[in-house]
Formats: C-alpha cells, structure tokens, sequence
C-alpha cells in the first residue's frame, strides 16, 4: 500500500511545488504549469525505474522530495514557527528514505541550491533542523 501512496503522493506533491514557484507568472498557472510539472514527475523513465522493483528508500524519497522542497521554500520565504514546525514534521516523515546516505546528500544538495540568495539566517536554522531530524542516523 504504500508504494501506491508514493506513487500519488510525488505527483501531488510536484503539482503544489510548480504551482507555489509559478505564482507570481499567473498566465503560466493558468495553463496548467502545475499539471505539466505533475506528469512529467510522474510520467518519465526515473519513475519507471523506481518502481520496478521497489525498494522503500527510493519510493519513500521519491514520494516525498516535492514536499521537503515545498516546506523548505514555504519556511525560508515566510520564515514563521509555523513553517518551522512544517519542516520538522515532514523531514521526520519523509525519515524512511534517509537511512541511505546518498540520498540524504542528494536531498541536503538540493536544498543548499533552491537556498542560494536567501535570508542565510532562515537557511542555517532551517538546516540545524533537518539536521536534527536526521542525527539518529548520522551521528553512528
């Protein structure tokens, strides 16, 4: 069942991710760049791949990535404890496909680019807590 739920999860995910990063080009939004993003997410060969023979960090990191991504852009343009709290609750959701290393290197990469140009307080708050989500693991 839950390779199901990531498999719908990334899409969605990828849906709300376009559409937050295209708001300010409303013509774009309203062709559907968020549609767009979504089937591209869900209909490429990486997915394919993935899901071939699923093993639970790679669906995991695949259904959760566009929502890290969504909370940790939410966080650093709103900067609120709300968001805060976001951001801690879904890393430690999205935990199952931390456990591989290269992953989570991925995942931190990712995230030091979409922070270029930001307000480098909210960038290294932000990073103690997912660092802190993922210290069961790092520290050994």
């Amino acid at each position: 069942m839950s390779v199901f739920a990531a498999l719908l999860s990334g899409p969605v995910g990828m849906y709300v991710l376009v559409r937050m990063i295209l708001r300010k080009e409303k013509e774009v939004v309203r062709l559907g760049g968020g549609f767009a993003g979504a089937m591209f997410y869900l209909c490429n060969l990486v997915t394919a791949q993935v899901f071939y023979v699923p093993f639970e960090a790679f669906y995991w990191h695949y259904g959760w990535l566009p929502w890290l991504v969504w909370i940790w852009l939410r966080y650093l343009d709103g900067g609120s404890r709300k968001w805060l709290v976001g951001l801690f609750t879904i890393n430690l959701l999205a935990l199952p496909q931390a456990y591989v290393p290269t992953i989570f290197v991925v995942y931190a990469i990712l995230l030091s680019i979409v922070s270029v140009g930001r307000q480098w307080r909210r960038v290294l708050i932000g990073g103690w807590v997912v660092g802190v989500v993922n210290t069961f693991w790092l520290l050994p």
